[in-house]
């Protein structure tokens, strides 16, 4: 006598189909009035319901043809985790959920994938699109880069500027740049942070930029006087700043021939000033220099030694003189 299995095979959302439109119907005979006793294989993926359908019923083949055995399966159920791999997906480490076999899988949005100074970069394995096991999917990330920065301060009025910009990965062991910048007049003296303290460069790349001034200390230079050849005097003087003239010397019997010229300020290396004395002789009252003095009698003879000189006319300089 020919009877049937109605197959209901539970949906990937957990719900069977509805009693009048089975999965699959599989036709059967039996002995009339004997009880049905089929051996139907469990499909993969599946486990055989004992609380529903006729499993424990005894169920009995009628003659007419019409008795219907109802026979269902519920899927498998397997655990996919998504491992944060330290960082957090939705504030958590790790998210577990089950899945039915060939349900779905859905992968954590990338934006609720979270690691400091890193950017996800996909999971290891790819992702099954449908659940076929029980599996860990684990976050991969991409360290990010930041910029050190190396502004340069301004002197004078002048605007900071860049000298220089370096990447590095978060994470990554950093050194102070070995490179140091160079000002005219000036001498670097070292890195220092936004505050003006000394900079304690971090031992690895944070996760953001990172922006440091250097500084310059302005040079000091020398500007040594000379009178007649010897050292008379000695200033510092800062690079750039105004170099103001000492007071003349004074050496009685001698005129000073007064300082050299001099640049109105310090240039960026030292600076000689020169000057020297002269006697100086006096005639009927009259002051001459020692040195452009010329004497000569009328008779054209030139006298070296003014003590020497009588009364009488003389032509001093081109003039003519009477001495007393």
């Amino acid at each position: 006598t020919a009877y049937q299995v109605w197959v209901y095979l539970e949906g990937t959302e957990g719900k069977f189909p509805a009693d009048d439109d089975p999965s699959e119907v599989i036709n059967m005979t039996g002995k009339t009035d004997s009880l049905v006793n089929v051996a139907i294989t469990t499909p993969y993926g599946f486990v055989l319901n004992e609380t529903k359908g006729d499993v424990k019923n005894d169920v009995t083949i009628a003659p007419d043809g019409s008795t219907v055995y109802k026979v269902y399966y519920d899927r498998e159920k397997y655990a996919i985790t998504f491992d944060g791999n330290g960082g957090t997906i939705a504030g958590e480490p790790s998210i577990t959920s089950d899945y039915r076999y060939l349900a779905s899988v859905t992968a954590p949005a990338d934006a609720d994938l979270v690691k400091k100074g890193y950017t996800f970069a996909g999971w290891t394995p790819a992702v099954d699109s449908e659940a076929t096991k029980v599996v860990t999917y684990v976050a991969q990330w991409e360290a990010n880069s930041y910029d050190v920065i190396y502004n340069v301060m301004g002197i004078n009025g002048e605007p900071d500027s860049v000298f220089k910009t370096e990447s590095f990965k978060f994470g990554e062991e950093l050194k102070v740049t070995a490179d140091k910048p160079e000002k005219f007049g000036y001498t670097f003296s070292g890195w220092t942070n936004i505050a003006g303290a000394t900079y304690h460069f971090p031992a690895t790349m944070p996760a953001n930029d990172v922006t440091i001034e250097g500084t310059f200390t302005v040079n000091n230079y020398t500007v040594t006087y000379f009178v007649d050849g010897e050292v008379y005097a000695t200033e510092t003087v800062a690079y750039g700043s105004a170099i103001t003239l000492l007071e003349e010397p004074t050496k009685e019997g001698y005129t000073f021939s007064g300082w050299s010229e001099a640049p109105a300020t310090m240039p960026a290396e030292d600076v000689v000033i020169e000057g020297s004395f002269s006697p100086i002789t006096t005639i009927n009252g009259v002051v001459y220099d020692a040195e452009d003095l010329l004497i000569y009698n009328l008779r054209g003879e030139r006298i070296i030694d003014v003590d020497e000189l009588e009364r009488g006319i003389y032509i001093i300089n081109g003039k003519k003189v009477w001495v007393k």
